[in-house]
């Protein structure tokens, strides 16, 4: 029973022991020439980040409903031509001979 308890003492201990990162690697600069021709001409491009697309600009449901109607420019067409439909009714039938 005694092994039994030290053993699961021994274990805690384990469990809660702190544990040791090891050192970070020196972060220097490390210094470097200026590129040579080659290196220049065959280096990747530096490109600049593309703009945020805007949004579109669209009215409101208010605007839409209450704004000022778009007349065409056409001009009205003209009145129909009045009838008498009486005498058109009462006319003579003409037969084809």
């Amino acid at each position: 029973m005694a092994d039994l308890l030290s053993s699961l003492l021994e274990g805690l201990r384990g469990a809660l022991r702190r544990e040791r990162l090891p050192d970070p690697p020196p972060t220097g600069a490390v210094a470097r020439g200026h590129p040579g021709v080659l290196e220049q001409l065959f280096a990747r491009e530096q490109l600049g980040a593309d703009p945020e697309p805007r949004a579109a600009v669209r009215p409101g449901l208010l605007s839409v409903i209450f704004r000022p109607e778009q007349l065409g420019a056409d001009p009205a067409p003209a009145p129909r031509r009045r009838t008498n439909w009486i005498a058109f009714l009462t006319k003579p039938e003409q037969l084809d001979d």
